[in-house]
């Protein structure tokens, strides 16, 4: 109880999560949400019931209304439950369940084609890609059919112009934004020139890892003012909670020790941290690969902002489990173990 409540207010003074509570926005949302959706995955690894699965079905789907990013944590949340049914007494109810929220997503596409012509959750994610092509400079050669999209990228480089997506529709054609036909040609524009140049795709937005861990929200930076202690406290906060956010690498480093743990120990707790990795690592990637950061320095870091609870309490489970296991190691020596005890604590 007294780690739990230490790791809570941790979650709850950092100021890079706090601020986006009054913030009407899918982020601030999107955040309700994936702790709702944590938690219920959480509490039927420990104890399944008829309850959580239908209320993990309900906050899936509204979380990839929110943000089509979160279509991949109930495929995340259906493995892991795989696995945390060890009696197969709710199989039928966990595939039930995921079928039916990665179904409802793919009644939504065919929805929006019917009554809008659109194959697709969000057109947004189409002008992101088109961004992520501006940004890794990707050839376009591979789209020459796409006339007006192939000849406005080759002009739009050819002045040296920004990789932001909206500047680029504002200055060729905003009418693109309320077009379905020009939204459908740019989808299959922009599909067409990352699958041929897929390689090239995944190296370069790997490279962009490193900006997720040092990126600022700008709705949250805070300038110490003289004679306003207050203004200390929040900068404090700021900068402690900005060094803290670059341990975020540990994550590529230490989810795959916690899968190897599972396999070694298939508990609950080793199974969560399982989970905890799987969602954060998923976010990220789906973060760099997905979306183009149209305002550097601070746009990663306010959509992986929504994992930062995640990635704490993965650290946090992580760091309690090998104290214990050290306290177990001394206390084992210290009796003067047999050396097959010594390891089990290892």
């Amino acid at each position: 109880m007294f780690w739990a409540f230490i790791v809570s207010v941790f979650i709850a003074c950092n100021i890079f999560i706090f601020s986006w509570e009054r913030a009407f926005v899918t982020d601030s949302l999107g955040f309700s949400v994936l702790v709702w959706i944590t938690y219920a995955t959480i509490r039927l690894i420990r104890k399944p019931t008829p309850f959580w699965y239908i209320s993990l079905g309900v906050l899936s789907t509204i979380g990839w209304l929110l943000r089509p990013n979160l279509l991949i944590i109930p495929v995340i949340s259906f493995i892991i439950l795989v696995f945390a049914d060890k009696k197969r007494k709710y199989v039928a109810l966990n595939c039930i369940v995921f079928m039916l929220t990665i179904g409802l997503s793919v009644l939504y596409v065919q929805a929006n084609y019917f009554y809008h012509g659109y194959a697709g959750i969000s057109q947004v994610v189409e002008i992101n890609l088109l961004g992520q092509i501006l940004k890794f400079n990707l050839p376009v050669d591979p789209g020459k059919e796409f006339t007006f999209y192939y000849n406005a990228v080759q002009e739009y480089r050819s002045h040296n112009g920004e990789p932001m997506p909206f500047r680029f529709i504002d200055t060729y054609d905003p009418t693109i934004y309320i077009d379905i036909t020009k939204i459908n040609e740019l989808q299959q524009f922009v599909r067409t020139v990352i699958r041929s140049n897929i390689i090239t795709y995944i190296v370069s937005a790997i490279a962009y890892i490193p900006n997720v861990f040092s990126d600022i929200v700008i709705l949250v930076k805070v300038q110490p003012q003289h004679n306003n202690i207050l203004s200390y406290v929040f900068y404090g906060l700021q900068e402690f909670y900005r060094v803290v956010w670059h341990s975020g690498y540990l994550l590529f480093l230490l989810w795959p020790i916690s899968i190897w743990m599972y396999k070694k120990q298939p508990t609950n707790i080793h199974l969560i941290l399982v989970f905890l990795g799987a969602v954060s690592i998923s976010e990220i990637l789906l973060t760099i690969f997905m979306v183009e950061d149209d305002n550097p320095g601070q746009e990663y870091a306010r959509l992986v902002s929504i994992i930062q609870p995640q990635t704490y309490i993965f650290f946090s489970i992580m760091c309690y489990n090998q104290i214990n296991k050290i306290k177990q190691l001394i206390a084992s020596i210290l009796r003067g173990g047999k050396s097959n005890n010594l390891q089990k604590c290892i």
